[in-house]
Order: C-alpha cells, then sequence, then structure tokens
C-alpha cells in the first residue's frame, strides 16, 4: 500500500524497517559518537512528541511551526513530532550575526507566517533578541521509557492529512532578506521521492548520506525523506566539518558504505583538490587503497558502493567531474557516479539528472555538464521571450511543471503568480537550451544575466573560466562575477571580485592577478572585464551549501562597500608615463603608448614601446575603440584594422602610422588574428557581412599556428568593392600564396564564406599549366571547414535585400538587438532606405557609435557592401569536388530557410556537401560524419552563436580536434 502523506510514510518505514538507522552527528564534529536512532523509535518518539504540541492552545489555533534548532538530532526529531500532530513545519534557516538585520528576517518571517508557533532550544532564545510580540516555545524532553512507548498514541491529526494539504513551508532567500516560503503538499512530495527513485532505482538496501543543513532541500528530500520513503539507512554530518576536511568525507562514505549523496560542484573541487595535495605530498606512501595523510593520519577509503553523488546548487564544471572521477576510480568508484542535477526547491530538490557523466560532457565538448533529462512527474519547455517554444540549442526560459512542482508561494499571492505562466508553468528563472539529443543544459540566470552591447553574457561561465585557469594569486571558490551599468552609459560591464592569495597591499601582486584574470575573461567572452577588486574573506560569506550571493555582492559594490579595495592604477600610469618620457619617444610614439594606457589601465606594468598586442589580449571592440582613437588624435583619415593588427609591436605601429600621415595604404585583404605558432596556418574566410571580427574569440584559443582572416574589399574610402565571385576567389587566392608561399593550407569558411573557402580550394587543387607536380605538392589543402553553410545557396541570396542586411549590419554592431531586428524588419520594408537608415541611428547608442567610430555614412555603405556579396552569388551553382571537407553546423536558422527541424535541414541542405566531396563514404542517421573524404559535426548553439560565449568553448575543442585528424 502506497502511503498518501508523510506520517503513513515513516510508520511504514518503521514497520518494514523496524531497525533501519538514522545516524545524526549533531555535536558539530566527526571525532565523536553519533546518535543513533531506528525508524521505530523515530516513529514512537514523534508520536510521544506530537502530545506535547497538541497540549499548545497556540499550536492548536496556528499549526505553523518555525523550527529553529542548532542540530540534526532536534531537527530531525521534532520535524516529525510537528507532522504527527497534524502541524505545517517550516525549517528556519541560521541567523545572520548582524543584529539589524538579523531582527528585519525575525519579523520578516513573523510577518511571512502569521505570527507562527516557534519552536526552540533553551540555548537559542537569545538569538532572538527579545523581540516583543514573539510565540516562543522551547524544546522539552518526554519521557521515553519502554513503558512510554507502549502508551503512545497513534490517532493523532497527522495521519489524517489529505495528499493535497500542505505538508512543508521550506524557506528560500537568504537571511539578509525578505524570505519566500514555499508550500510543498504531501502529494508533491511523495511524487518528487517517486521520481528520484525511479531515475536512480535506489532501494531499501541502499545507504544515503547528507551533509548540509537539514532546513536545505537538498538534505531534507533529496536525502532524509528519500530515504525514510525506502526504509533504507541514513547518515547526517555537520556542515562545517565536512567543509574543513573533505577527505574525511571520503572516508565516511567509505565506513558507512554510502550509496547515495549530494555535494555542489564547489565541494566536488574542494575533494579533488585534497586529493591532489595528498599525492604530493611528502609524508605520503601508497599501499593499493590506502594512504597516509600529512601527520600519519591512515586514509582507507572502499568506496564501491557509491553509485549516486547528486551535484546541484551551481553549474558542474566538466573538468572538475573527470579529474574526481578518474580519482575516486582508484578506490572502486564507477565511471559514472557523479550527478549533475537541476534541483530546487519549488521542486522538491532534484528534478532533472543527468546518468552519464562525464562520458556525455566529454563528446559533447561544453565547459559545463548537461544535468540530463527529467525524472517522472516533472515536465519541462525552453520559451523564447516572445512566448514560443525554443529550438534545440537554442537559449530561452526554462519553464517546468508537473505533479512534483509546487503551485505556490505562502501567504504571497502576488509573487506566486508572477512566478507562474497563464496555463501553469513554473518560470524557474533559469536559463536554458536542449542539446540535440534532448539533454538539458544550464546557461545562466536570467537575472544574473550581463547585457553588453545586446549580446548576453552569462556570469557562472565566466567564474568557472576564470578558476579553471589556475592563476597564482586567487583563492578558489570565491570568485563573483556580476553585471553594473555605470552611470551615464548605455550597456552593462563586467564586474569581478576575488578573494586574493596575496594580502590586500600586495599592489604589484594583485595587478599581475588582474591581468590573468582579465586576459582569461577576455579569451572566453570577447570582453575585457570593467572592474577586478580583491576583497577580505569577511566580505564573501558563503551560504550553507557554500554559494556567494550575486546579487547580494552586486548590491554591496553598487552602495560603494568595495570603494577601499577598488586599487586604481592612475598612480602608476603617471609613473609610467614619467618614465617613457625620458625614453625620449617620437610624438607618434608617445600618443600610441598614452592610448594603451588609457585603453588598459590594468596592463601598465606591461605596455612599453616593445610590448607585442597579441600578448596582452584585445578584444574586437578594444580594436575598433583604437582604431577611432588613433584616427582623432593622428589626424589620418583612415586607419584600417589590417594595419593595428598587421604591426603588432607597439613602436612598429606607431611608425608605420607615422607613414600613414604621408601616404594611404593599399587594399590588403589579410588580416592576423594571432601571429605567433610554428604550425600549418589557418585561414579564417568571412561571412556575408564581409567582416572577421566574429572570429575572434574562435582565435583566441587557436596558439599553436599562425591564424589569417580575409576581409572584404570596400570598407575604406577608394577602396572597390568586388563585382564577381571569380574576382573575389582570385584576390584572396593571390593574398593567401604571397603571405603563405606553401602549403598544406587550412581554411575555414563561416556562412558566405564557406563557399569562398571551397572555391578556393578547388582552385589549389587545379593544376597549372607549368610545373605541374612542384605546384600540385605546394597547393595541397589538408583542412576545409564550412561553418553552418549549405552548398546550393542563391535562392538564400536571393531573398536578401537592403532591409534585412541593414538590420543585419546594426545587430552585428550590437547598435539594436536581434530579436528587435527581425521583429521590425516587416515595417522596415514599408519604409524608404532613408527612413530606416534614421530609425537605426535613432536607436543606437550614441556612446557605442563613437566607441566603434561609426556613423550613417560608414553603416550605409557596410549595407551596400555586404548586400553586394549577396548580389554576387545569386546566380552561384555548385560544382566539381574537393579532397576533404569537414562540415560544422547546427539547426537550422529560425524562419529563413524551410527545414522544421535538425533531420530537415541537414537531409535537404546540409548534407548535400555530399555530392561535392571525394570518397565519401557510408553517412550515418544524424549527418554526424563518416570516413575520409567527409566529416560532419553537429556543434551547440545557433547559426549566429556557434562560435561565440558560451558555445565557443566547445567549439573550439571539436575544431581542434578536427584539424590534429586531418594531420595539421
Amino acid at each position: 500500500m502506497h502511503p498518501t502523506n508523510l506520517l503513513h510514510m515513516l510508520k511504514e518505514a518503521a514497520t518494514t524497517s523496524p531497525d533501519g538507522s538514522v545516524v545524526l552527528y549533531h555535536n558539530g564534529t566527526l571525532d565523536q559518537q553519533p546518535s543513533i536512532t531506528s525508524y521505530q523509535d523515530l516513529y514512537q518518539r514523534s508520536l510521544l512528541r506530537s502530545s506535547h504540541l497538541l497540549s499548545k492552545n497556540k499550536f492548536r489555533s496556528h499549526p505553523i511551526v518555525l523550527l529553529h534548532t542548532d542540530n540534526y538530532l532536534d531537527q530531525t526529531e521534532w520535524f516529525w513530532a510537528i507532522v504527527a500532530a497534524g502541524g505545517i513545519p517550516c525549517m528556519s534557516t541560521a541567523f545572520t550575526n548582524d543584529l539589524t538585520q538579523r531582527r528585519r528576517h525575525i519579523r520578516s518571517l513573523q510577518k511571512l507566517l502569521n505570527d507562527p508557533f516557534i519552536l526552540t532550544t533553551e540555548a537559542l532564545i537569545p538569538e532572538f533578541c527579545n523581540l516583543d510580540g514573539l510565540q516562543l516555545h522551547t524544546i522539552v524532553s518526554p519521557d521515553f521509557t519502554e513503558d512510554a512507548q507502549q502508551r503512545s498514541n497513534e490517532n493523532v491529526p497527522g495521519f489524517d492529512k489529505h495528499p493535497s494539504d500542505l505538508a512543508i513551508l521550506m524557506l528560500t532567500s537568504g537571511s539578509t532578506g525578505d524570505p519566500k516560503a514555499v508550500c510543498l503538499t504531501h502529494h508533491q512530495i511523495l511524487s518528487s521521492l517517486k521520481g528520484k527513485i525511479n531515475i536512480h532505482s535506489t532501494t531499501s538496501g541502499d545507504v544515503f548520506l547528507g551533509w548540509t543543513p537539514m532546513e536545505h532541500v537538498a538534505n531534507l528530500v533529496e536525502v532524509h525523506l528519500q530515504a525514510v520513503r525506502l526504509s533504507a539507512n541514513q547518515v547526517h554530518l555537520p556542515r562545517a566539518a565536512v567543509v574543513a576536511e573533505p577527505l574525511r568525507f571520503l572516508q565516511k562514505l567509505s565506513d558507512y558504505r554510502v550509496s547515495y549523496t549530494f555535494a555542489p560542484n564547489s565541494f566536488l573541487a574542494s575533494v579533488e583538490r585534497a586529493l591532489e595535495s595528498l599525492r604530493g605530498s611528502e609524508t605520503l606512501r601508497d599501499h593499493a587503497s590506502s594512504h597516509y595523510l600529512t601527520g600519519g593520519e591512515r586514509l582507507k577509503l572502499d568506496l564501491s558502493n557509491l553509485r549516486a553523488l547528486v551535484s546541484g546548487g551551481e553549474p558542474n564544471l566538466v573538468s572538475t567531474c573527470v579529474k574526481l572521477t578518474s580519482a575516486l576510480q582508484k578506490y572502486g568508484a564507477p565511471w559514472s557516479f557523479i550527478r549533475p542535477g537541476l534541483g530546487l526547491t519549488e521542486t522538491c530538490g532534484g528534478a532533472v539528472y543527468s546518468l552519464d557523466c562525464p562520458s556525455y560532457d566529454i563528446l559533447q565538448s561544453p565547459e559545463h555538464c548537461s544535468v540530463g533529462r527529467p525524472m517522472d512527474g516533472v515536465n519541462l519547455r525552453i520559451m523564447r521571450s516572445n512566448g514560443t517554444t525554443a529550438r534545440r540549442n537554442e537559449i530561452g526560459s526554462l519553464e517546468m511543471a508537473g505533479p512534483a512542482v509546487f503551485k505556490g508561494y505562502f501567504n504571497n499571492t502576488k509573487i506566486a503568480a508572477a512566478s507562474h505562466t497563464h496555463d501553469g508553468w513554473f518560470k524557474t528563472g533559469d536559463l536554458a537550451l536542449l542539446d540535440c539529443n534532448g539533454r538539458l543544459r544550464l546557461t545562466g540566470r536570467d537575472k544574473d544575466i550581463i547585457i553588453i552591447n545586446g549580446v548576453n553574457h552569462y556570469p557562472q561561465a565566466i567564474e568557472a573560466v576564470v578558476e579553471s585557469a589556475n592563476i597564482p594569486g586567487i583563492i578558489p571558490s570565491y570568485t563573483v562575477v556580476f553585471g553594473h551599468r555605470p552611470k551615464n552609459q548605455d550597456t552593462e560591464v563586467i564586474c569581478i571580485v576575488y578573494l586574493p592569495a596575496h594580502g590586500l597591499e600586495d599592489h604589484s601582486s594583485h595587478a599581475n592577478t588582474a591581468v590573468a584574470i582579465s586576459k582569461s575573461v577576455l579569451i572566453y567572452s570577447g570582453i575585457r572585464p570593467h572592474k577586478i577588486i580583491p576583497l577580505e574573506v569577511s566580505l564573501l560569506k558563503k551560504s550553507s551549501l557554500g554559494k556567494l550571493s550575486r546579487a547580494n555582492i552586486r548590491k554591496e559594490f553598487e552602495a560603494g562597500v568595495y570603494k577601499p579595495y577598488d586599487q586604481t592604477p592612475s598612480h602608476a600610469i603617471q609613473l609610467c608615463k614619467n618614465n617613457q618620457t625620458s625614453l625620449m619617444m617620437t610624438p607618434t610614439e608617445q600618443a600610441v603608448v598614452d592610448l594603451y594606457l588609457r585603453l588598459l589601465p590594468s596592463h601598465v606594468n606591461e605596455i612599453g614601446l616593445d610590448t607585442d598586442i597579441f600578448h596582452l589580449g584585445l578584444s574586437s571592440i578594444d580594436l575598433l575603440t583604437l582604431q577611432s582613437r588613433l584616427q582623432t588624435t593622428l589626424s589620418i583619415p583612415s586607419i584600417s584594422i589590417n594595419t593595428l593588427l598587421s604591426h603588432p609591436v607597439i613602436r612598429d605601429l606607431a611608425n608605420i602610422l607615422e607613414d600613414s600621415k604621408q601616404t594611404s595604404s593599399a587594399y590588403d585583404p589579410v588580416v592576423i588574428l594571432q601571429p605567433h605558432g610554428t604550425k600549418t596556418p589557418l585561414w579564417f574566410i568571412h561571412p556575408g557581412l564581409g567582416e572577421i571580427f566574429i572570429f575572434m574569440n574562435l582565435a583566441r584559443y587557436i596558439t599553436d599556428r599562425p591564424v589569417y582572416a580575409l576581409r572584404a574589399r570596400g570598407f575604406h574610402p577608394g577602396e572597390r568593392r568586388f563585382s564577381s565571385l571569380d574576382e573575389m576567389v582570385s584576390v584572396y587566392h593571390d593574398a593567401i600564396k604571397f603571405t603563405q608561399p606553401q602549403g598544406p593550407y587550412a581554411f575555414a569558411g563561416y556562412s558566405f564564406g564557406s563557399i569562398l573557402a571551397f572555391e578556393i580550394t578547388k582552385r589549389m587543387q587545379t593544376p597549372p599549366k607549368r610545373g605541374y607536380q612542384r605546384d600540385r605538392e605546394n597547393d595541397e589543402v589538408k583542412f576545409l571547414a564550412t561553418f553552418d553553410q549549405p552548398p546550393h545557396f542563391k535562392q538564400r541570396a536571393r531573398s536578401y535585400d537592403y532591409y534585412e542586411v541593414l538590420l543585419s549590419v546594426a545587430y552585428f554592431l550590437s547598435l539594436i538587438s536581434e530579436e528587435y531586428a527581425y521583429d521590425f524588419l516587416p515595417t522596415a520594408r514599408t519604409l524608404t532606405h532613408e527612413q530606416v537608415l534614421d530609425h537605426v541611428m535613432e536607436l543606437a547608442p550614441r556612446r557605442r557609435m563613437e566607441e566603434l567610430g561609426m556613423d550613417r555614412h560608414k553603416i550605409h555603405n557596410w549595407t551596400c557592401l555586404a548586400l553586394g556579396l549577396k548580389k554576387i552569388v545569386w546566380d552561384y551553382d555548385p560544382s566539381g569536388t574537393v579532397n576533404c571537407m569537414d562540415v560544422f553546423w547546427t539547426g537550422p536558422l529560425v524562419g529563413r530557410v524551410p527545414a522544421r527541424d535538425e533531420r530537415e535541414w541537414f537531409d535537404g541542405f546540409i548534407g548535400k556537401w555530399k555530392d561535392f566531396v571525394r570518397d565519401v563514404g557510408e553517412m550515418d542517421g544524424d549527418g554526424g560524419g563518416t570516413i575520409a573524404g567527409l566529416k560532419f559535426h553537429f556543434v551547440q548553439g545557433t547559426h549566429r552563436t556557434m562560435i561565440s560565449p558560451p558555445h565557443v568553448v566547445g567549439f573550439q575543442k571539436l575544431f581542434k580536434q578536427a584539424m590534429l585528424d586531418r594531420g595539421l
């Protein structure tokens, strides 16, 4: 018989497994003996204690009980006593030490819970600050003799609870803010437990271990109640002791032969670091599965029973999961014991789980692990902002529904209504996507997202990048990234705080750490952080799960709390200028150095005449800003991006700019994105807008070979636009041969650029009339990549007009959002070209235009140039074949091609490349790649985001592996 409420569930455990144990380390340490209670005793004690509660008039009139204790024993026994008495337990969180905030929090709880019955210990009474009007009651210890237990009355209200009745109130939000209380019914909790048991195949023979506070859903429901539902043994360790000694956590898993537990990614990382430190210890002596810790204590592990370590609360890094899994396999742990999941208080903890981490994630090559698929009782969907359902690999808002998902918040109908859609789906506030295999991947929190010039950046991903960079000046797990919008700016900026490994007064170390952080963020996101601030640990307080509050940190930053720690390098810049003046620099050299110092103040120690700007790490915005400012400062009408990147040493750049004052430079399609490395150079070929900035994020990951890009003609005054495809191919072919006279060659074209890369490769393969053998060897193309472009393009090219191209240029420059561009397109087509251009100029942020050095004429010229590129291929029909091709593709461009899903996009469009590659072989049903000549790679993201953050991290791994597979 299935239980219909929580008390029935406990009674069933007491009946079917009377000796099943609940082991509670309630004294705060791991060294003393724990309390061990059987389910039968726990049940009997709950009945006896319920009599005490029922004797109180206040409880009978208002059965919501705020349970405020500081140990597992009282929490567990009185939780069940409240349930048995027919009450509604609300587990209190620990109070803050700030008395003002504590008083505010207590009053908020008093109001939220309608003046609840407060149950606490005698020792904790002072924590309530002598506030008047509180219904405080102290915990008592009833007589638990055998005779008393036999007299315990089973006729208690808890048995009469209906499945739809409210069972528990779970508090969310920190103790410094106004809390919300999530309403969890008996039916919802039991549905959730059924789903967990089914997806993890847990049984009564499993042992569960918890170490987070019982007031957190990850312990109360995920561990404690699931174990009760199964009548399984369970162990609870004190959080502080576990966090302080992560290796002792492993020892307890071994000692109790634990099969199911929970830990967030930050704690998994600390376990992995502790194991690494242990391996490096001079006192370590290996004896099969035993080690000796520093100090002589023996660590002997057998983790063969560990089947499921559920991990949630924050994104799981693939690298951490791989390292820890590999490290623990020698102790008997299985390969896929870490199970990343998505769990919310509103879903009774875990609702979505990944069962094959890290194997699945290694193949997908993302930075963060997938959280898998939903359990029974939970449905999910990804929604666009316009209320339509997102396609696979498209980021949107995550919504959930089903029997295990809550319906509302207690005593707050306004928030409850706002948290659900009109058709009853819970709006989680998470941004996510469903990948090509239907697995859920979280990308960030909607409220945390940083929007810079219309582009979304996810702070959790940036934090992971900084942490994984292993920067010496950073203490792990204390890095927080958040967005901030400075006054008089049109967009947000990235701010970072961290806990330094050096002293706060060590300005030199901070400068070096800031440079390392800045470079790692730039490589990942293409954006340079606005602020990088070291803080003392007292300002970086963690929650019970070891999480830092991004919202609170942003609030304190904007309130000026961190100003004393914000070490502006202005004094260092002035000192640097004084030193440079003594070097007798020319006026042009001085101007260039000064501009770099103002642009990159945190790099002051690295900037001088012999500085290589590629080592500084410049974003596309940095380059455009530098270009604009140099033109103004030096009174040079036009300085090309090619000039800046082709002369990376500041002294050389100053010299070429001095010459530019007298002479105008001729068009050169070659742009150097990365000049260093000894392997075969890589050539990127521009998409339909003609620019190459889209490649900069990807190029930063390629450091073992020079990286070039080809830029269209016509951006600068006096440059004639291309008039035919044959002319473009000829000019680009000649430029490639001039820069790299001999092969082998490696080409990658994005979208429209794929056609150019294909045609250039064919030209390389066509033998000249003379020197056939020599030139054929020198012109070998060993790697040809196309990015999400079918070979047949003319129909799509003919559909473009001035309006769509103009709005695409405006979106590319982040003057408008992509969503606005396509929503406004039908209206735009009813206007004149001048009117639409006027509209774009009205919307464009002035600061952004100045930053880019853009004006109305340049945007119009760019639009005409890009439209001309489309017209060049109006009559293009592909022909001929190439020796090899790697096709990187994703789902169809929404609303732009007649394909409903990935299969139709592949079969009808992308897959047609098989007709133009020799030695194709047999393709599999998913277009996943074949043999020798042709290889397909399905990638994350959309057509426009596949090589942009956050998808560029996974893309670059696949891309570099594809080059390696081709022998490069």
